[in-house]
């Protein structure tokens, strides 16, 4: 699996830390090596009012021109906040090699989860978040 085949990004039951009951929210993806992770190549809408949010499909014509989109990891950071002042609420280096299927819908059990949509269904992290 490899970023060309990402389709879409939702989370579910974000962790709100900053007292309003409900958050915008949008997300940023990034290039990713071992040491260091690159300025965002890629930039999603805002989602008002949702702890819950899913992104629109992404645009592979908006990124830059010579983005390797055969690369399987990348890191993720999903942002919120009211407006216009926003905070890092999870970053996550994703491997998509190394996610687990979840079914042709979204499904989620646990808090802070970010669920990927591929071309053939749903993925999420391996393992239960405690």
């Amino acid at each position: 699996r490899r970023l060309r085949h990402l389709r879409n990004i939702a989370a579910r039951n974000i962790v709100n830390r900053n007292g309003h009951q409900l958050l915008d929210t949008y997300f940023t993806l990034h290039l990713c090596n071992t040491e260091k992770v690159y300025k965002e190549f890629y930039r999603s809408e805002v989602i008002k009012n949702s702890l819950n949010p899913t992104w629109r499909s992404l645009d592979f014509g908006i990124m830059p021109d010579r983005l390797d989109t055969s690369v399987s990891c990348f890191v993720v950071k999903i942002w919120g906040g009211k407006e216009d002042v926003y905070q890092l609420l999870i970053e996550w280096k994703v491997c998509l090699d190394g996610l687990k299927y979840l079914g042709q819908q979204i499904h989620a059990r646990n808090q802070n989860e970010i669920i990927f949509g591929l071309n053939d269904g749903y993925y999420g992290a391996p393992f239960e978040h405690k």
